[in-house]
């Protein structure tokens, strides 16, 4: 089972630019760069796996973070969690 928090590009592309202390007004290296690393894991998870990276089918919780705070996430995931069967511990 898997979580992983999704975010539209234009939010990975503004933390790409702020991670790289630079602040630009031209986006395409920071798009080139996201667009690498992305690419890098795509390739390693398939490699691994033989499945395709971002297959919808293989996440039990996509979430669009964009506008939640960590613990509203953490909230969700742990009602999530309850709803599963798990108990808190």
């Amino acid at each position: 089972d898997q979580l992983e928090p999704l975010t539209p590009l234009t939010n990975e592309i503004d933390r790409c630019i702020i991670s790289e202390d630079e602040i630009s007004d031209d986006a395409s290296p920071a798009l080139k760069k996201i667009r690498r690393i992305d690419r890098e894991r795509r390739d390693y998870y398939k490699y691994f796996t033989g499945r395709e990276w971002g297959d919808m089918s293989l996440y039990d919780l996509p979430i669009n973070a964009t506008n939640l705070t960590f613990d509203q996430l953490a909230e969700l995931v742990k009602f999530y969690m309850q709803l599963r069967g798990f108990k808190n511990s």
